[in-house]
């Protein structure tokens, strides 16, 4: 079972933000029909700013590369980048990598309590649509059991930050005092919370937000005391801004080179600085290429804090022990699933035998004599030949011969 599990994927380790904005910007329903005709039985999507990755169980794991890049085909997206970064993990390396994620220890920022929320919004989904079933769903609550012990076993997420923390950081770096600074939040979603409520603890005292809901605008203004401007008021709220930190689900530019020509006129070309922390990216990249303004996205974030990270290696390494120990207990699981999976065949098979020679109505010695010999005619005849086998599959393989289980 564990054997034939998978994780399919990318993260900010190995693949560049063009790539990874590419793959949020896939259909999931499209990704799991694709899946489900290569005999995938299930799946699960974790896609964030930081990692795309698909979970499953399938007959033939080998088949996802090529479905995923026949997917990014009919996408007319460059499948040939995909082959070139992502990673294909089978097995054991799949539980301990799920683990590790979980654990935060995959994370930008090691410690971070972000993916473990996400990835159980992830396994929610996927379930409730009937994509998740046996193998996953315990895998995954495995996971959440993992992240939860790393957070209350270990020192791992103290003095720590998320990625919309970082984002705050770096604003702080650049400015110094953000006090008097005006700070524009572009969304109104779970990362730039995140944002607000650091940049609450900073200090700001101008904040403005701006969102295409404006419920969902007014919801996050209300909670740090910011302005709320309209979405069509986007290039006033722009001009008015210092920094500008954006996080939103748009899978185009909210933010473009055309627009902030604009509005760096207005401004007379006082500076200001972007941070963009959403895959896909809200702001064009080409900005950066204009004078007086500096926009940093979601891997120049990468850097930061590694230092902090270093001096954590104690709290990492009892971490790691923990993710060690929970893939043994899931492998445990695994085997004594399919342990008990053979052991129902086995009795399924035998009476349908016995079912058989009560329909032929024969006395009770011909009848037991006929099934004890039905009984026993492969194991005698493939008997000698189990201290040739090694152990493991090979063993089951040759005790599935030897009660005639083989379809």
């Amino acid at each position: 079972m564990y054997e034939t599990s998978f994780v399919f994927g990318v993260d900010h380790k190995l693949c560049p933000v063009d790539l990874r904005e590419n793959l949020a910007k896939l259909a999931h329903d499209d990704i799991h029909q694709v899946l489900k005709l290569a005999s995938v039985e299930e799946t699960t999507i974790l896609s964030t700013c930081n990692r795309f990755e698909i979970y499953g169980q399938a007959k033939c794991p080998a088949i996802v590369p090529m479905a995923m890049s026949r997917l990014l085909d009919h996408y007319h997206m460059p499948s040939q980048s995909l082959q070139q970064h992502a990673y294909h993990k089978v097995g054991r390396t799949m539980v301990e990598h799920g683990f590790k994620v979980a654990a935060s220890l995959e994370s930008m920022v090691v410690g971070e309590n972000q993916i473990l929320s996400q990835m159980k919004e992830a396994y929610s989904r996927d379930k409730q649509q009937g994509h998740v079933k046996n193998v996953l769903d315990r895998y995954f609550n495995t996971a959440f059991k993992v992240g939860k012990r790393v957070r209350t076993e270990t020192a791992i997420a103290s003095d720590v930050t998320s990625v919309a923390s970082a984002a705050v950081k770096l604003a702080k770096e650049i400015h110094g005092d953000l006090t008097d600074k005006s700070v524009l939040l572009i969304g109104a979603g779970q990362m730039c919370q995140y944002a607000a409520d650091n940049l609450k603890r900073a200090g700001v005292r101008h904040v403005s937000v701006i969102n295409r809901s404006p419920d969902r605008a007014a919801e996050l203004a209300q909670l740090v005391g910011a302005k709320i401007y309209a979405w069509c008021d986007i290039e006033m709220a722009l001009e008015n801004a210092d920094i500008v930190i954006s996080s939103t689900g748009a899978t185009q530019y909210v933010v473009t080179a055309q627009m902030m020509h604009f509005v760096m006129r207005r401004r007379k070309q006082k500076p200001i600085f972007m941070i963009d922390i959403a895959v896909p990216r809200d702001i064009d990249p080409k900005i950066h290429k204009m004078d007086n303004l500096y926009l940093y996205d979601i891997d120049h974030l990468q850097n930061l804090f590694t230092k902090a990270q270093e001096n954590r290696t104690h709290e990492t390494e009892a971490a790691y022990r923990i993710v060690e120990a929970e893939v043994e207990g899931f492998i445990d699981w695994t085997q004594s699933q399919r342990q008990a999976a053979l052991v129902k065949e086995i009795r399924e098979h035998f009476e349908q035998q016995r079912q058989e020679i009560l329909k032929e109505n024969l006395s009770a010695e011909e009848a037991t004599r006929k099934l004890m010999n039905k009984m026993l005619h492969n194991p005698t005849v493939y008997a000698r030949n189990l201290s040739d086998l090694s152990e493991g599959r090979k063993k089951e393989a040759m005790l599935r011969k030897m009660f005639a289980l083989e379809k």
